[in-house]
Formats: C-alpha cells, structure tokens, sequence
C-alpha cells in the first residue's frame, strides 16, 4: 500500500526538550492530491525561521499538529486535527503502523511527552507528532517537529530506542520530555514513540470528506 515518497526538504537545528503540545484543533479532515506522494519540493525550506506556521496564504496553529498541517499543505495536502485526531485517522482509514523503519512523509506520534492532565503520572496519550523527513542506513530516523525551541529535527531510531548515541557519538535518539526530580521515566524519542502514520497515503475517498466539511 505504501509507496515511496521521497526526502523532504526540511528545517532547523535539534531541540534539548519539548514543552507541552497545545492542540486546540478542529475535527480532522483530510485532502490528498492524485499523486498521494509527499515529493521533494523547495517549499519545506520556507518554514526555517518563520514565526508563524504558514502554507499558500494561510496561517496554522503554533503547536505540534500545526506544524504537521503547515508542512502537508505545502506539499498540496489538506489536513486538520489534533495529534489524536490524526492518529485516530490515519487508524480509521489503515494508513496506522509500527515499521521500524517508516516512509518519508509519514505522521510520528508519540506518548507522555509532557503531563498534559496535570496529575504526574505517564498516562498521557498522544501528545506529540513529527513528519518522517529521511531514513539513515543505521536505521536513523530524521523527523521535523513543533518543540519547545520552534520547528526542529530530532532523531530517532527505533532499532536502539533506548540509546541516545552511538559509539561514534552520533544521535540516534533525541530527548523528547524533559527529566525532573520527581519523574525518572522514559524521555527519549524511541522510548516515547507509539506508531507512524502514512497519512500522504490518504485514500480518495477522503477529499469528499474535506470538500464536504
């Protein structure tokens, strides 16, 4: 079902810990071109150093899902919702999976990386998503995401999730949550990852769903 989609031309340096993903989205709809490939287009690069998440002249939210609907709509595909609407849409329509090694242009979400009920414990889900912008031969993932320091790269990588480098040094996982006194749980990338999400593989059956929202 997945096909290939190739490198996105994506942004910025790599954040130290994410702050709280606000997400007061609407309901989620989706819009895919024929193609249902995310190509390599220079419009990515716009995003570097914006202060709002903007894409053909409209503005989108300033948190995590925002990002995800900015960077979609500038490769021509129409996405609304919260980090657990796009999850639960991307379940719905059988795009949802747990590869370890995912498609460029796919949706990462991720558990726990912040307290979002605000009673400190890890039963947080679905807090945060990431765009797959390129696969390492190691298995690196290299995401672009809405963090505490603006839209980053972070890595990961599934096939060691719970190292944050290797031997060379290199970053395979990058810290997600920030580690308190009180809270010695998982804060890396992989740790906090839950599943991937194709959702540049929408099915045509969905643009009726955004034209009729």
């Amino acid at each position: 079902m997945y096909r290939h989609a190739r490198a996105l031309a994506f942004l910025l340096p790599l954040p130290l810990a994410l702050t709280a993903c606000d997400e007061s989205a609407p309901e989620p709809v989706a819009q895919v071109p024929d193609t249902k490939v995310l190509d390599d287009h220079a419009w990515a690069a716009d995003l570097v150093g914006q202060s709002r998440l903007t894409a053909l002249g409209e503005v989108y939210r300033n948190d995590c899902s925002g990002m995800v609907e900015a960077a979609y709509a500038r490769a021509g595909t129409t996405l609304s919702g919260s980090s657990k609407d796009l999850y639960e849409l991307a379940s719905d329509r059988g795009l949802l999976h747990s590869h370890k090694l995912p498609q460029v242009g796919d949706v990462a979400f991720f558990d726990d990386t912040y307290d979002r009920n605000g009673n400190g414990r890890r039963d947080d889900e679905l807090t945060h998503v990431a765009v797959v912008e390129s696969v390492g031969a190691d298995g690196t993932i290299v995401m672009v995401h809405k963090g505490s320091s603006g839209v980053t790269r972070i890595n990961m990588n599934l096939k060691r999730p719970d190292d944050r480098r290797d031997e060379a040094g290199n970053s395979l996982n990058d810290y997600l949550r920030a580690r308190s006194r009180r809270d010695s749980g998982p804060t890396l990338t992989g740790q906090l990852w839950r599943a991937f999400g194709s959702l540049w593989a929408l099915p045509d059956e969905d643009r009726a769903v955004a034209d009729s929202d």
